[in-house]
């Protein structure tokens, strides 16, 4: 719809890679923004931008530096005519190398296929088991579809029941302001078990 109006479109990928299965070519966007800290596992600070090859021309690099521009002879500087004249001068080597070795290790040792298995199989029990806490509306519409599980809980302050949580209970999750909700994240590594222990803490408090 975008480009059939002259519209770049750019899609905010943080809740999508690494926890489910993404093709950019397939969703045909101009940008995609991946938050490598998210359901990558890399470290703080770390992400990537896709820029589709024919939209390059939307995005004007803000600042140039060493790595952004073609060393040729010469007074003036010109751009480099790929995704690299976004690059700057400096890199934080010890983050990527950080990245390249947790990306390594998704694929080799993990497994992608079984990763998107398991966050939708962790989603899905957490899904049903989370229907037997009293006074909590899934807004959720459809289970395993993701990682993420949005509810509200009648009566109850979001913000606090967040603090309680971790305070008493160690579990981590966040509050959404806008609808005064509580969201919920299966990653791979979770666990049933933590899954029943926050339907327990949900239920006592």
């Amino acid at each position: 719809f975008g480009r059939e109006h002259g519209i770049p479109v750019l899609i905010d990928g943080a809740q999508s890679v690494g926890a489910i299965p993404i093709d950019v070519k397939e969703l045909d966007a101009d940008f995609y923004a991946i938050p490598m800290q998210k359901w990558l596992c890399g470290p703080d600070g770390t992400g990537a931008l896709y820029v589709r090859r024919e939209s390059m021309h939307y995005a004007a690099p803000t600042y140039v530096g060493y790595w952004s521009v073609k060393h040729e002879p010469g007074i003036e500087w010109e751009l480099k005519e790929n995704a690299q004249h976004f690059e700057l001068g400096g890199r934080h080597t010890a983050s990527l190398a950080g990245q390249g070795a947790v990306l390594n290790w998704l694929e080799r040792s993990v497994g992608y296929s079984w990763m998107f298995e398991r966050i939708s199989a962790l989603n899905a029990y957490a899904y049903s088991a989370l229907q037997n806490v009293p006074g909590l509306t899934m807004l959720t519409p459809e289970q395993g579809a993701s990682g993420l599980l949005a509810f509200t809980l009648e009566g109850r302050n979001d913000r606090e029941l967040v603090k309680q949580l971790y305070e008493q209970y160690r579990i981590s999750i966040r509050n959404v302001p806008e609808t005064h909700a509580l969201r919920v994240s299966t990653g791979f590594y979770n666990t049933e078990e933590e899954i029943d222990t926050l339907v327990r803490a949900l239920t006592e408090l």
